[in-house]
């Protein structure tokens, strides 16, 4: 398995909009955004998840998800509902 390139965080608690992106994009990858290898997801309310633009996923209050480098990466992942608090974590790799 290859190294990853380095870590990605949000840089304070953050307040979701319905379905928008948390990935970061970034322009070289065929993709268009960041692959996390290991990503964490801390959420402080109930909510609904989709990951990689296919799977839902419904978490109760404060019980986050995560991945690491044995699981399918994550290249996009969005929240269902507004007003929902929340922070991540992630190592990536790009390519």
């Amino acid at each position: 398995m290859a190294r990853g390139i380095g870590y990605m965080a949000s840089s304070s608690l953050e307040t979701s909009m319905n379905n928008k992106e948390i990935i970061p994009s970034h322009s070289s990858t065929p993709i268009g955004r960041y692959s996390f290898y290991k990503f964490s997801f801390m959420n402080d309310q109930k909510c609904t998840i989709k990951v990689n633009d296919e799977t839902v996923i419904y978490l109760r209050e404060n019980q986050g998800f995560t991945i690491d480098h044995f699981d399918c990466p994550i290249h996009s992942f969005k929240i269902s509902e507004d007003g929902i608090t929340y922070n991540w974590i992630g190592a990536y790799n790009v390519g």
